[in-house]
């Protein structure tokens, strides 16, 4: 999660044994996925293991790092981080796992409003090798609330009998 701070940052992570270099140009900087929870529909070898809710916030960027759903029908689930406190959030950002084909391809990003999900985004992609492994994309949307939590609600992935992703910011 970033808030409204400085522009133009660098970032430089260690991804598979490279660095790749990221250079953020928006306004925003600061990660606020710190002190707040992960909870997630379902996790591949239970959701205390390996691809564990919040190993997709932990600003760690590499192989076999991330969270993973079980089996789901059509590689669905949702992936969600509650805030310590309510923030206005405008933009995501998310690192794919290295197989490609597991990675989302359709979904809504959406904000809790204390009764129901307001959904926030609405993405399709054409297809799973739209994702590039350490690299990331970024979606950009309007909104004026502060939410306290904010789900990923994931329908499809590309193929794959699992979805999941390396790191998500917001």
């Amino acid at each position: 999660l970033f808030n409204d701070n400085t522009s133009n940052v660098t970032v430089t992570d260690a991804i598979g044994g490279y660095h790749a270099e990221t250079v953020q140009t928006s306004n925003y900087t600061s990660d606020l996925a710190n002190g707040g929870s992960a909870s997630a529909s379902s996790c591949w070898q239970g959701c205390g293991g390996l691809f564990a809710p919040y190993l997709a916030f932990d600003d760690v960027y590499v192989k076999d790092d991330g969270w993973v759903a079980d089996r789901t029908p059509n590689g669905s689930g949702w992936l969600r981080y509650g805030l310590s406190s309510p923030e206005k959030i405008t933009k995501y950002v998310i690192y794919p796992r290295q197989k490609l084909e597991g990675n989302p391809i359709s979904w809504q990003f959406e904000g809790y409003n204390g009764n129901s999900w307001d959904i926030l985004d609405t993405q399709s992609l054409p297809g799973w090798n739209y994702w590039v492994y350490g690299g990331s994309r970024q979606f950009s949307f309007t909104n004026d609330i502060s939410y306290d939590a904010y789900r990923l609600n994931i329908f499809s992935n590309g193929g794959h009998v699992e979805v999941g992703l390396t790191e998500m910011e917001m």
